[in-house]
């Protein structure tokens, strides 16, 4: 018999089903669905990855990228041949460290 993933957290995270950061949630949040569903769990990893032991300006860059990504992403919607512009973005912040 096989368990479910569990209700909360994103699967293969902690066995306890630990959730992404509240601001990570809502960064996500503001991505259409469609979007969501085929990015959110690699962005949130992205986001909470770029944000481990950076400085506090290099996590508001982040997260700013991250709500100007969302706007692309609903002025464009998703184009399964291409990865949305957010992730060249935040990149960069990641290299900025």
């Amino acid at each position: 018999m096989t368990t479910p993933p569990p209700a909360t957290g994103r699967p293969g995270r902690d066995p306890v089903g630990q959730r992404d950061p509240l601001w990570v949630r809502l960064i996500g949040g503001l991505y259409p669905a469609p979007w969501r569903e085929r990015y959110g769990e690699e962005f949130a990893a992205l986001l909470i990855d770029l944000s481990a032991g950076a400085s506090w300006p290099t996590r508001v860059r982040a997260m700013a990228d991250g709500v100007g990504g969302a706007f692309d992403a609903r002025r464009h919607p998703v184009d399964t041949g291409s990865l949305p512009s957010v992730y060249a973005a935040l990149s960069r912040a990641r290299l900025a460290r």
